[in-house]
């Protein structure tokens, strides 16, 4: 049994804690995490060794071993893990992973290589290629780039069924080492999270309005997906606000498919807005919707019966249709949006929707 795997979010949290801490620090601190384990007792943790990463400067790779108890019992289970861990003045991090490449400077090559290798243990999807997007200069980690990288993915459905998918994703370099996940040692939070292209005026965009003011004092761009079981516990609440304060909200909706048939559905809701159903995206969030299905037409159908439509899948082809979805799915991959609902206000990303619920708070919607 290796009781580390049900205690990850223990490591993360012991990690915020490498740099500073003495090694007594740290056992105690591992050892008030265990006592929120159900399932494992702690008996000791000891720091085995840290040294330099090649090739990375300012990082060392920290060994350490954890050992406890299955609750109930006795005997003691040892675990060996390591992390790797960086700081700069107040500011640390770490990472479970590190590759070094061997390149001078890790290029797409060097990016897509690593893409395989991630994508290998998972049969249903096929990575056909990746691209560099963009790269900005991180002021820390020191020596760091944020890479924004384009996927171009072919995903098989479990009917064996397949579509084409394009996606982003941010990794980081610093010359030919790449780390695919670099966290905060304060909260364990992922650095990514922190780092998002640009909104632009453009992205203020009259056809993606919903509810509120263009003049509204919050701007806020949300990405969504009317099947992700988040957004439809967000977007009312800010589609209700907005209503009820429209100089002081505005919502813009963008689409950012996370099921096999949200495209479909999207598109859907699309060709109704086109055809004058102005209420189109409001009405599938505010409405009690579901589609269990992973079959396009199938849910197609659903969506006709419950909002009175008569749409057919060649409806969904139209050069507009297209137009909006794809400006959609060109701004989530330029700003590297991969997760639902995610928030933007004012232009400022909102990774735990905090302000977005202070806001909210304050307009008096619960």
């Amino acid at each position: 049994m290796k009781f580390l795997k049900i205690a990850v979010t223990l490591l993360l949290a012991l990690a915020a804690n490498l740099q500073a801490a003495s090694d007594k620090e740290l056992r105690d601190f591992v050892k008030r995490s265990f006592e929120r384990n159900p399932n494992f007792t702690f008996d000791r943790m000891t720091v085995d060794s840290r040294v330099a990463v090649k090739n990375l400067a300012g990082w060392e790779k920290v060994e350490f071993t954890i050992t406890a108890a299955p609750k109930g019992q006795m005997k003691t289970i040892s675990q060996k893990n390591t992390l790797y861990v960086t700081g700069n003045g107040k500011t640390a991090f770490f990472a479970a992973s590190i590759e070094d490449t061997g390149a001078k400077r890790a290029g797409d090559k060097e990016f897509e290589a690593e893409a395989r290798k991630t994508l290998a243990g998972n049969p249903s999807v096929t990575l056909n290629s990746v691209k560099v997007a963009k790269r900005v200069k991180l002021q820390n980690p020191v020596n760091f780039e944020a890479v924004f990288m384009e996927l171009d993915l072919t995903v098989k459905s479990a009917d064996n069924k397949t579509r084409q998918v394009s996606s982003s994703d941010v990794w980081f370099a610093s010359g030919g080492v790449i780390v695919k996940e670099i966290f905060y040692l304060a909260d364990a939070s992922p650095l990514k999270d922190a780092i998002k292209g640009d909104i632009t005026p453009d992205h203020y965009r009259a056809d993606h309005l919903i509810a509120g003011d263009a003049k509204a004092k919050y701007k806020i761009i949300v990405f969504s997906d009317p099947l992700c079981p988040g957004c439809r516990a967000t977007l009312p609440r800010l589609i209700k606000a907005a209503d009820a304060n429209p100089k002081e909200i505005a919502i813009y909706y963008y689409n950012l498919p996370t099921h096999a048939v949200s495209p479909t559905l999207m598109k859907a809701v699309i060709a109704s807005a086109l055809a004058g159903d102005k209420d189109a995206e409001r009405n599938i969030y505010l409405q009690n919707f579901a589609a269990r299905t992973g079959d396009d037409e199938e849910a197609l159908k659903i969506f006709n019966n419950a909002f009175d439509k008569s749409l057919k899948m060649s409806d969904l082809d139209d050069p507009m249709v297209k137009e909006h979805f794809d400006f959609d799915d060109k701004a989530s991959r330029e700003i590297a949006v991969n997760s639902t609902p995610s928030v933007f206000i004012n232009g400022k990303y909102d990774p735990s929707r905090a302000e977005m619920e202070k806001i909210l708070s304050r307009l008096g919607q619960k």
